[in-house]
């Protein structure tokens, strides 16, 4: 029995080198070294897109922001320029009236000032 014992030793013996012997071959630095610069270009490259994107989702919101400032300001100035074109067609028509006979008649006797023919 003592015999067949250190038969099955032997044979397990191989295995037992084998194993060692594999797991020295991952060990060897090459290969994950590459994959781990690999790894790293991958992160810094999501780090870098997602940095862009936060960045320009910031430039839109601003962008919508200013333009939303600007329509208002447009809007106002639409209705100033409004108003003054009212005020100036009211100008127009009091210039008008103004150069008339009847209003230089009517400044004229409340300063005083009176024909010769009429009657007081």
């Amino acid at each position: 029995m003592q015999k067949t014992e250190r038969k099955e030793e032997t044979a397990k013996e191989p295995q037992l080198q084998q194993v060692k012997e594999t797991s020295v071959q991952k060990a060897e630095p090459s290969e994950p070294v590459a994959d781990e610069t690999f790894k790293r270009r991958i992160v810094a490259f999501t780090v870098g897109a997602v940095v862009f994107l936060c960045l320009l989702i910031v430039l839109m919101c601003y962008q919508m922001i200013s333009i939303g400032v600007n329509s208002r300001r447009k809007a106002d100035l639409t209705a100033k320029i409004a108003e003054l074109d009212a005020r100036y067609e009211h100008g127009e028509g009091e210039i008008a009236f103004r150069r008339t006979n009847l209003y230089i008649e009517r400044i004229a006797r409340e300063l005083g000032y009176h024909y010769a023919d009429d009657a007081e």
